[in-house]
């Protein structure tokens, strides 16, 4: 069972509203980091990449479904742009 916040209405962490623009480009800097270190650790078969999108990223469900579904429907284009070449050839 997930836990959420009380309230729904700050899009982010309200601490990011006060923080410069070098402390949130080091945040995003650093989220980044994270994000590939779980992509290239393969981490997805501990934990789905929506629950590291929301948990650990800070990201809305929405947010990290968007994201999620374009991931996929990139992987679709490629597969497709793939079975396009090989049959072609």
């Amino acid at each position: 069972m997930l836990i959420r916040p009380l309230s729904s209405s700050p899009r982010h962490p309200p601490y990011l509203n006060s923080l410069s623009d070098a402390d949130k480009a080091d945040v995003a800097a650093k989220k980044t980091e994270a994000l590939a270190k779980y992509v290239q650790g393969g981490c997805d078969v501990l934990m789905s990449p929506f629950f590291f999108l929301t948990l650990f990223l800070g990201l809305s469900d929405a947010e990290a479904r968007a994201i999620i579904d374009d991931s996929l429907g990139n992987q679709r284009d490629e597969d497709s742009d793939l079975e396009d070449d090989s049959s072609n050839a």
